[in-house]
C-alpha cells in the first residue's frame, strides 16, 4: 500500500509538479492540529508524572 501511495506521488511529482506539492502542503497543514492534540496529551501526562513524585 505505501509503495502504492510513493508510487502514486512520484508519477504526479513528475507530471504536475504544482499539483503535487499543493496537496502535500493540504496533507501538512491538515496534520497540525493533530500535533497540538499529541502535545498536549504528553505535556499532561508529564505533569500528572511529576506531581505524583
Amino acid at each position: 500500500m505505501a509503495l502504492a501511495v510513493l508510487g502514486l506521488f512520484t508519477a504526479t511529482l513528475v507530471a504536475a509538479p504544482w499539483v503535487a506539492l499543493i496537496g502535500v502542503g493540504v496533507i501538512y497543514v491538515a496534520l497540525l492540529p493533530l500535533s497540538v492534540i499529541s502535545y498536549a496529551r504528553v505535556k499532561t501526562s508529564r505533569r500528572n508524572i511529576t506531581e505524583a513524585t
